[in-house]
């Protein structure tokens, strides 16, 4: 998963006592590359029934669906389900990251993919429940060369 420059600059200034991260990370759906030459879009907050599903959460009481990191990575224990759509939400094809509901900070994407492991897109129809099978959803470092 490419991490954006903030999200590195909010990882820096944790670690130097400068912040706090943030208290909740948020998945979003996209139709196309977040970051890419021509940006995609989020699947529209307006657009049958879709909105941001809340993955982590900090001493909020909040849901906790990731595990414990280990080696430097962390995958999902529990389902990722995601409203179930009340009208088409287009092709989706990006899973990406952000720090607050609406608005907020992007601080990471990454390409669907199946099992196979090669990139994919899903026809979001209406009566549709978009969810991240368990293990499905892992987020990691890449060591330095």
């Amino acid at each position: 998963m490419p991490f954006t420059k903030t999200f590195k600059n909010k990882i820096l200034s944790a670690i130097c006592g400068k912040s706090n991260f943030t208290n909740s990370i948020y998945a979003a759906l996209f139709i196309g590359n977040p970051e890419g030459t021509t940006p995609g879009a989020e699947v529209s907050a307006t657009n049958y029934g879709y909105k941001r599903t809340l993955v982590c959460g900090y001493n909020s009481g909040s849901t906790n669906l990731m595990g414990t990191p280990s080696e430097g990575s962390v995958a999902n224990t529990a389902t990722i389900y995601f409203p179930e759509a009340t009208g088409s939400w287009g092709t989706v094809d990006y899973v990406a990251l952000y720090d607050s509901l609406t608005g907020g900070n992007l601080l990471g994407y990454a390409h669907i993919v199946n099992d196979s492991g090669t990139d994919t897109s899903l026809e979001i129809n209406e009566g549709k429940v978009p969810l991240i099978r368990t293990g499905k959803f892992t987020i990691s470092f890449v060591d330095a060369q």
